[in-house]
């Protein structure tokens, strides 16, 4: 797993047993964990009202709701911000309904907490400016029902595709325990079936500030064009939104990512890389010519860097006297510390650093962001793969070493 400077990526951690799949399962499973619970209310936001709301700027939102309660509480309406969940209008359940009110310039995502205890997503949108909310607390799910929205009926739809792809991706793991080699494989054509569904669901709701929700799983690089096209259609209908305004920044940055490392496309020859071993000396990568070599970029202060380490220990015995060889380009800054993580955790492999942190000459040729990252580089010095770590690392493995 990479380390990335969204502070969500330790909290995905846990999500998967393995911790070995690639980007695209966790930012799927990312996204229903962190559009709500991620954003957990902001204290220093929290009692902050929304400036479009206390002066009644925008089409008035209104919500009505049915509680059928045991005890009396609040109710926050809360707008989804950069900064968290702000607070924008309360209702006290004492009887049985309640009225919340925002005003909207634009669709934007909101949630209900009740009593503390729980945010209830919502979607709000100008063109439905009455919306009802049932609630029993009585039930641990609160039982919640929402009609008069049709955003937030999109945003729950999307939600059982996050559910069952969780909960089919859990069963492997669970079926294939001790079979990595056919994990990948099973995950691979979840992967896929799931990428189809998500677009598929994009398509069926049209340009909506959910199915730019939905988007944010897809893969970027792998996903450019339809996201390009995708948000051509967000300016039509949502022109002037903050999310379709973040799609295009988005689209953007993966058009100038991919022109800058089109040199690093698997197919291409992988750049040479010159740095000093622990000893001193330089080891260039062009020196392992002939072997199928793994490129890992780690560094002594990555946690998951270490984390992962025992698996690419066992992956290197396994298969290092049938032609492969590591090449570990480590960011760090400190020596001592560099050679200490190699002796705690036992890397008999190649190294190299200049000790340089996030200017390593090397990290700046191969455009590397984040860590863990790797490059399986063919017997000819050809990229093969990218950023494969656990089961996809020693698939890729068999498949290539069996073929040469």
């Amino acid at each position: 797993m990479r380390i990335f400077i969204h502070s969500w990526w330790k909290k995905i951690r846990t999500l998967s047993k393995t911790n070995n799949m690639q980007r695209f399962s966790l930012l799927f499973l990312l996204f229903c964990a962190t559009l709500f619970t991620a954003c957990q209310t902001n204290k220093n936001s929290e009692n902050q009202a929304n400036n479009d709301s206390v002066v009644g700027k925008g089409t008035e939102v209104i919500i009505t709701g049915e509680a059928v309660s045991s005890q009396k509480g609040l109710l926050i309406l809360k707008k989804m911000e950069d900064g968290g969940l702000v607070a924008i209008d309360t209702a006290e359940i004492s009887g049985t309904t309640f009225t919340l009110k925002a005003y909207l310039t634009e669709p934007d995502f909101y949630a209900i907490n009740v009593f503390g205890q729980k945010d209830i997503p919502l979607a709000l949108n100008p063109a439905n400016p009455k919306v009802k909310v049932s609630l029993d607390t009585r039930q641990p799910d609160f039982g919640v029902k929402v009609t008069g929205s049709k955003d937030t009926d999109d945003y729950y739809a999307f939600e059982k595709i996050i559910r069952d792809f969780t909960t089919r991706f859990q069963a492997l793991e669970q079926k294939y325990t001790d079979q990595p080699a056919e994990l990948q494989k099973a995950y691979n054509e979840l992967q896929k079936e799931s990428v189809v569904k998500v677009k598929a669901f994009m398509d069926s709701i049209g340009p909506t500030i959910v199915s730019v929700r939905a988007a944010s799983v897809l893969e970027p690089e792998v996903e450019y064009e339809f996201l390009k096209a995708f948000h051509q259609k967000m300016k039509v209908v949502l022109p002037e939104s903050k999310y379709t305004q973040k799609l295009q920044l988005q689209v953007q940055s993966i058009a100038q990512e991919l022109e800058a490392t089109k040199h690093l496309q698997v197919g291409q020859p992988a750049p040479e890389i010159s740095l000093p071993s622990p000893e001193g000396s330089p080891i260039t990568l062009s020196s392992l010519k002939g072997k199928v070599v793994l490129i890992d970029f780690w560094a002594s202060w990555c946690g998951p860097c270490r984390q992962e380490n025992p698996n690419v220990v066992r992956v290197y015995n396994e298969y290092k006297s049938k032609g492969f060889e590591i090449y570990g380009v480590s960011l760090d800054k400190e020596r001592d510390s560099w050679l200490a993580a190699i002796k705690e955790d036992q890397l008999s492999w190649l190294h190299v650093s200049d000790l340089q942190f996030w200017s390593s000459a090397a990290a700046q040729t191969y455009h590397v962001r984040a860590i863990p990252a790797t490059y399986l580089i063919g017997r000819d010095g050809i990229i093969l793969a990218k950023n494969l770590r656990g089961p996809a690392l020693e698939a890729k493995l068999a498949e290539v070493l069996e073929k040469s």
